[in-house]
């Protein structure tokens, strides 16, 4: 995953998390502006061993492909969109920008 600017890949999601092993099921997205453009697959991440270095540890995980998940990509679709409208419709019911420009920062946040 590599996004500069809040364009290029990422993962968004955490379902259907298995107690066990701590693996769970996240989408890779194209991303523009931090939103979800277009869902490229969903993958099983797996957390692996940490590993201590010098200058702190760090974990290791390890992706595996499976088929698209649909209801999430429906899921982060609905919120981001959503919440974008949403912000958009009070802004314009209270004639308030500066909950718009709070509302975005707080998304940017959440993302």
């Amino acid at each position: 995953m590599f996004s500069l600017n809040g364009v290029g890949t990422t993962l968004y999601g955490k379902t259907k998390i298995n107690k066990e092993d701590g693996s769970y099921t996240a989408t890779k997205w194209f991303v523009l502006l931090y939103l979800p453009i277009i869902p490229l697959g969903s993958y099983r991440v797996i957390k692996g061993e940490k590993q201590y270095k010098s200058n702190g540890s760090e974990t290791q995980y390890s992706m595996r492909i499976i088929k698209l998940d649909v209801a999430q990509v429906i899921r982060t679709y609905c919120f981001a969109y959503g919440s974008i409208i949403g912000l958009f419709l009070i802004t314009y019911y209270f004639h308030q920008p500066y909950i718009l420009i709070a509302g975005i920062i707080l998304l940017l946040v959440l993302v």
